[in-house]
């Protein structure tokens, strides 16, 4: 006698949503799912519908960063080089792309900073 395995399968089609409401003891859950245009499959299980489209929103905005490799205008700062200036990819004002001398001057101006701010930090601390 042959077993099966139970097989859950969505019929939810490409770039559309499905979803179903449950009610249990006046609590609603919604059941939702949405399958992109690449064929991947989300799903959620939450109380609105409203929430579970916030959530594949998120889900798609999250997918969209992983695989896009292209930076918004707001990730580049232009960046003095040997008297060029130079687009710089910067994430949480960390230099991520740079030429080796633009980074070796943007650590000498950095390190230079913090100097700055330990000398006034050890004035303030001389007076008081």
């Amino acid at each position: 006698m042959k077993k099966y395995k139970k097989v859950l399968a969505s019929i939810c089609p490409i770039g559309k949503e499905h979803y179903e409401v449950y009610w249990k003891d006046n609590d609603q859950k919604v059941k939702y799912e949405y399958r992109d245009k690449d064929g991947e499959l989300f799903s959620c299980l939450v109380s609105t519908l409203d929430d579970a489209r916030d959530a594949r929103n998120d889900w798609l905005r999250i997918k969209k960063h992983k695989n896009d490799k292209q930076y918004t205008l707001d990730d580049v700062v232009l960046y003095p080089d040997d008297g060029n200036l130079v687009p710089v990819i910067m994430k949480d004002n960390i230099p991520c792309a740079i030429s080796q001398h633009a980074l070796e001057k943007f650590l000498s101006e950095a390190l230079q900073q913090l100097k700055t701010v330990l000398s006034i930090a050890k004035e303030i601390k001389d007076e008081i």
